[in-house]
């Protein structure tokens, strides 16, 4: 009987710690990303054929998403590109983000989000954790999923199947006031590994 005392007792302190908690809605959130963008006719890897991909960083800005930008890691070198190539297929000033109670009991426990227009249709959907998510010792980051998994396809030149994984940095829970600030965040770490920033 005292054991289940003590944890009934743990577990009204747990909850009353989490319902106290302070929780933060991140304006710039910053992603570790993967995409890749497999072609239909061409299959081949670029450039002997259509199909290419990225990896990454995405410093969303979750307030105005067309201020976003992108640190791309450029394959087998220890180099990096910003704002290029990886920014303009992911698009995501065009993602629209919402929240979806799917199992109906008053949590917003999925995060969604939708890309549509003329020759494109991609969707994401991740969890929503509902203590919010921690870094270490961070504030909680509430309204967001940790993980954003993306699939659809993009008509154009040739017909591509996307797949994507955006999965939210460490460095979110630093707080960086705009997109500029994630940036330097991100570049500054990759400077103290050895890599050098390329046009």
């Amino acid at each position: 009987m005292k054991t289940r005392n003590r944890l009934l007792l743990s577990l009204i302190v747990i909850a009353f710690t989490l319902a106290s908690a302070a929780t933060s809605q991140a304006a710039v959130v910053i992603y570790s990303v993967t995409f890749s963008a497999k072609a239909r006719f061409f299959p081949r890897a670029s450039p002997f054929g259509n199909s290419f991909s990225h990896r990454g960083f995405l410093i969303y800005d979750s307030t105005t998403p067309g201020q976003s930008q992108s640190v791309e890691l450029i394959p087998r070198t220890r180099t990096y590109r910003v704002n290029g190539a990886m920014i303009s297929n992911i698009t995501p000033s065009s993602t629209s983000f919402f929240q979806l109670d799917r199992n109906n009991d008053s949590f917003f426990e999925t995060q969604g989000g939708m890309i549509g227009g003329t020759g494109i249709s991609r969707s994401y959907l991740g969890g929503i954790p509902r203590a919010g998510i921690r870094f270490g010792n961070s504030v909680p980051i509430s309204g967001f999923a940790r993980i954003l998994k993306g699939a659809g396809s993009v008509t154009g030149g040739d017909h591509f199947t996307t797949r994507e994984v955006w999965r939210m940095h460490p460095f979110t829970a630093v707080g960086p006031v705009n997109t500029n600030a994630g940036v330097l965040l991100i570049t500054g770490n990759l400077a103290s590994r050895g890599f050098t920033q390329v046009p």
